[in-house]
């Protein structure tokens, strides 16, 4: 508490991001019973702190079984039966560290997380003393060049899967999202996740992990078997559009699942006027 406590005072666009996200939920969904104040954002940081100790205990195995229920299972099974990869787009909502469960459902199956952190190798290292053979295994993408792309693509042919949060710009991309609605509102979105799934041509499923009723809920969903890739012709900004409003729609629906558990601590609508394009309203 001390801890969580001088960052709520201190990191103040933290904070007010939190309420942001907060009113703009409740104008939308009315999911709480009073407009959100600062005491509503000091649970949403609470949620937080509390999902990175569950972290630490997913990371350890630690988490019981009977507490983690999977939603979608038997398409994800077929899939990794088959012996084909594919990549797995999810959102920062909820933990998703917990789906490290999901490797146990096929002992054959191998997680890439893809992540834009330097210290990718030192949290391998951690995993392989945890877990022995790696069967999740972080991979740093600042960028994605010519050679990272064959590497992910042999990895999906080798019937891996790459999970890719789409959800969070990063420094400078803001140039390179496409616009679609969330929570009311125009909303930028990374570009990039769904470029490189089009460009893997394999086929593409949700999933996200909540915690409600003192459980974790996977949810697995499918989404495209093949993403089109768009031409200069068509645009490429025209065939991803209506995948990311789908995308965004159903980040929403876990927002309403778990409203406490969206974690993008920063002004995330904020950076719609620096987005190159835009998404028709889903559905």
């Amino acid at each position: 508490y001390p801890v969580l406590a001088y960052f709520f005072v201190l990191r103040t666009q933290a904070r007010r991001a939190s309420l942001d996200y907060l009113t703009r939920l409740q104008r939308s969904h009315q999911v709480f019973a009073s407009m959100p104040t600062n005491r509503l954002a000091w649970r949403h940081f609470l949620s937080f702190a509390e999902t990175l100790l569950d972290k630490v205990l997913a990371l350890a195995g630690e988490l019981p079984t009977q507490q983690i229920h999977v939603h979608g299972r038997e398409q994800i099974l077929a899939q990794i039966d088959s012996g084909r990869g594919g990549v797995l787009l999810t959102a920062h909502v909820g933990n998703l560290e917990v789906c490290r469960a999901m490797a146990e459902l096929r002992p054959q199956l191998r997680l890439n997380i893809l992540v834009h952190t330097a210290n990718a190798e030192k949290f391998n290292r951690l995993l392989a003393r945890q877990q022995g053979p790696q069967r999740v295994r972080l991979i740093e993408i600042s960028r994605i060049t010519p050679g990272t792309a064959m590497e992910l693509s042999d990895r999906v042919a080798a019937g891996e899967f790459l999970v890719i949060a789409a959800d969070r710009l990063t420094p400078g991309s803001g140039r390179r999202a496409i616009v679609a609605p969330f929570l009311g509102a125009p909303a930028p979105w990374p570009m990039g996740p769904f470029v490189l799934a089009s460009l893997l041509q394999c086929p593409v499923h949700l999933v996200f992990c909540t915690r409600r009723a003192d459980a974790y809920h996977i949810e697995f969903e499918a989404f495209a078997e093949r993403m089109l890739r768009g031409d200069r012709r068509t645009g490429r900004v025209a065939a991803l559009a209506p995948y990311v409003a789908r995308f965004a729609e159903r980040v929403e629906q876990q927002c309403r699942k778990a409203p406490l558990q969206w974690f993008n601590f920063y002004p995330f609508w904020t950076q719609t006027e620096e987005a190159t394009g835009s998404a028709p309203t889903p559905p």
